[in-house]
């Protein structure tokens, strides 16, 4: 990294370079944790073969059962390595982007599943990341996110960048970027009572996109989607 790079640059590209460099190993570590349960309320809130997008898709286990219930399902990783692994496991097309400046067109999914992504950008950046999603979810479309549970930032010692939130905080940032925040909730270790390595509490959260964001919103209110 060169000296003049920016801060949250750094950061980012430190957290990627973790996983490009064990991608393996961490696509191999995940496969073996569900997210059944968190799983079956998304699918069962969508239509049949809905279009949708796997932000962070890791190494393709969640990618890997939305195709196979049938949904029409594209995945997004940062890192090169690991989202070959993910394409090939799943059998789903994936891209490599960035969650804070996504490389599909407006209102191009019905639902966006973001689970454990988020949490790698610094704090300042996850409203970025949530217009984003925003952006290319149709009016009335779903996202699903977990993050770990907590206050501050962290570096860890594998130099993943890790932000956490309160279920309270979570749940007022998104209603803040356009998001009418169906539930919300804390689980105890990874969702299944799987326990990965740098796992504590978890919250998740199942949103609707709304008609608008957040700044255009009507006086009065009401959801508008």
């Amino acid at each position: 990294m060169t000296k003049t790079m920016r801060e949250a640059d750094y950061w980012a590209h430190s957290t990627r370079g973790f996983y490009e460099e064990h991608a393996a190993e961490y696509a191999a570590t995940t496969l073996k944790l569900s997210m059944r349960t968190a799983m079956d309320e998304f699918v069962g809130s969508l239509s049949f073969g809905a279009l949708v997008v796997d932000l962070g898709c890791g190494g393709g286990r969640d990618l890997r059962a939305l195709r196979l219930r049938d949904f029409s399902a594209t995945g997004l990783d940062w890192a090169i390595s690991i989202a070959a692994i993910a394409r090939h496991y799943s059998g789903c097309p994936t891209v490599v982007g960035d969650l804070r400046d996504l490389p599909f067109a407006d209102a191009s999914f019905d639902g966006a599943w973001a689970s454990a992504s988020l949490l790698h950008l610094r704090r300042e950046e996850v409203a970025r990341a949530l217009a984003e999603a925003w952006r290319v979810l149709k009016p009335g479309g779903l996202l699903f996110a977990s993050l770990k549970k907590g206050t501050g930032e962290l570096q860890d010692a594998e130099g993943r960048w890790f932000t956490f939130f309160e279920r309270d905080e979570w749940s007022e940032l998104l209603v803040a970027n356009g998001f009418v925040n169906e539930r919300s909730a804390v689980t105890s270790g990874f969702p299944e009572g799987n326990v990965e390595p740098t796992s504590g509490a978890w919250v998740t959260s199942f949103a609707r996109r709304s008609l608008v964001p957040a700044d255009h919103e009507n006086s009065h209110g009401q959801e508008t989607w």
